[in-house]
């Protein structure tokens, strides 16, 4: 066999090699990698704020959740029986302790008590607000500079249509005294000017004094 021939043969034999490599391939035999998906999973669903809750601790120290205020009942009101008026007395005024056992003992023993008689007068009163409340502040500004600094006691003050009754207490040695004087010295009060002392009554002992005086409007004033 020559050479050239062989040559020529060795080259073609290249060529179709070459165009056989580079034919496209079967498209079923490609395996294309598809693209990694990331599963987008669904998270929990975004929940609101949770209410906050404030507690208070009480008094015992443990930690309670706050409760809501229930109404307060209003506490029913206390009926205080009072002690039954004599005979025709419309509206009785207590005399306080003291002079309720010297009235009940004058009575008892059938004795006179010209206190007694005036209280009882007052008690038969009707009262007049139109003169009653002026004369009642009066009276009490009067006594105020004494019971304010704690001198003595009023213990009782109150006016009808033409008297007034005014109970007054005193305990200790320099109480008894400021009470003597703010007694002797009514007269000089301008409210005493349109009334007149009819009736008052005092009762002793070591420590303590009491006192009771109505005051009464004049004849002519009436």
């Amino acid at each position: 066999m020559k050479p050239l021939p062989l040559l020529l043969a060795l080259a073609l034999g290249l060529v179709i090699g070459l165009l056989i490599g580079r034919l496209p391939s079967d498209p079923a035999d490609e395996t294309v990698a598809a693209p990694t998906s990331v599963a987008n999973t669904p998270g929990p669903a975004p929940r609101a704020a949770d209410p906050v809750i404030e507690f208070r601790t009480s008094n015992t120290g443990s930690t309670t959740a706050p409760a809501v205020p229930a109404a307060i009942p209003s506490p029913a009101p206390v009926q205080v029986a009072s002690p039954p008026a004599p005979d025709g007395i419309s509206n009785p005024i207590d005399a306080g302790p003291v002079f309720n056992q010297q009235f009940a003992t004058a009575e008892k023993q059938g004795v006179s008590d010209g206190m007694l008689e005036a209280h009882r007068a007052l008690e038969r009163e009707a009262r007049d607000d139109s003169w009653s409340y002026p004369l009642e502040a009066e009276i009490e500004n009067s006594l105020i500079p004494d019971t304010s600094m704690g001198n003595f006691r009023r213990e009782h003050l109150e006016c009808r249509s033409t008297m007034c009754e005014i109970r007054l207490s005193a305990e200790g040695g320099a109480q008894i005294e400021a009470l003597r004087q703010w007694t002797s010295d009514i007269q000089k009060f301008p409210w005493a000017s349109r009334m007149v002392l009819s009736s008052s009554s005092t009762v002793s002992t070591d420590d303590r004094m009491d006192s009771l005086l109505i005051v009464t409007k004049p004849p002519e004033a009436n």
